[in-house]
């Protein structure tokens, strides 16, 4: 970074001159070019590399896999930064930084798009340009690319019939039950899968309480007294719940029902995000 704070390169102007040219930047709310004329020159997205272990069959006529796992995908991010003078844009390459390194990992929404990408700094490369008081920040994330929380309520109704959720998300991703129940079971069995190919989830001495959570978002096993969708004063509920792993959805439709005790939940709650390879 340069370092010329000569008053005869003050631009007065540059809060009137300057205007914003690429798409618009928001993190975690806060849009980059109001907060610090962080102009996006553009973004690049940066697929995961994917591990797989694999052996010919018998016959060499094709394969078993054993093994298929997608890393972090990445994004690069190029801004140029400006400021009224080098002093003024060098605190606006700082501001730029610290909105990506503050609260992470940090969600970013570029233009309109439905799509989110949390995200983690792992690299900044800062260099001059050839205009006064701007940079050129390059930076550099490992990111999740997502749809917004979605989230959907059924009646006991629907819950009997059976809930179908289809997920436009490429990549299995956690999903968060909550049932509101009438306390009457003692023992509730959950199944979720697709293409009837089911996954079980007991919880039990259920009748003690009318709240229960399975969060396969956050890996938490709640129960609670009284109704709160932010879980307040829940506890903690794993030594009554015969879990092997959380309950996630796949691409397309997902199946979730309830083994004979269908008519004890009076309500159940669905979240999950959609989440994409690239």
């Amino acid at each position: 970074m340069s370092n010329y704070f000569d008053r005869e390169l003050y631009n007065t102007d540059f809060t009137t001159l300057d205007s914003q040219l690429g798409y618009s930047v928001v993190v975690n709310g806060v849009n980059l070019y109001t907060l610090c004329y962080a102009d996006l020159i553009s973004y690049d997205l940066v697929p995961a590399k994917i591990n797989y272990s694999s052996f010919k069959n018998v016959g060499k006529s094709s394969y078993f896999l054993n093994q298929y796992k997608n890393n972090d995908n990445g994004i690069k991010f190029s801004f140029y930064v400006g400021g009224e003078s080098y002093q003024n844009a060098q605190l606006n390459v700082n501001k730029l930084i610290n909105a990506f390194q503050s609260n992470a990992p940090v969600i970013v929404k570029i233009g309109d798009t439905d799509f989110e990408y949390v995200c983690i700094l792992t690299d900044v490369s800062i260099n001059d340009t050839d205009v006064f008081h701007y940079y050129k920040v390059v930076l550099t994330t490992i990111a999740v690319k997502r749809f917004a929380l979605i989230s959907s309520t059924f009646n006991s109704s629907a819950i009997s019939s059976g809930i179908t959720i289809t997920n436009q998300g490429t990549i299995p991703s956690g999903i968060l039950l909550f049932l509101s129940t009438s306390k009457t079971s003692q023992q509730i069995k959950i199944r979720y899968g697709q293409n009837n190919v089911f996954k079980t989830i007991t919880i039990n001495n259920a009748n003690l309480y009318s709240y229960h959570v399975i969060d396969g978002i956050d890996g938490r096993v709640l129960r609670g007294a009284s109704y709160s969708t932010s879980f307040t004063n829940y506890v903690n509920n794993f030594g009554n719940v015969d879990l092997f792993e959380f309950p996630v959805v796949c691409n397309g439709v997902n199946q979730i029902n309830f083994v004979q005790t269908s008519g004890d939940i009076t309500q159940l709650t669905v979240k999950y995000y959609p989440v994409f390879h690239v």
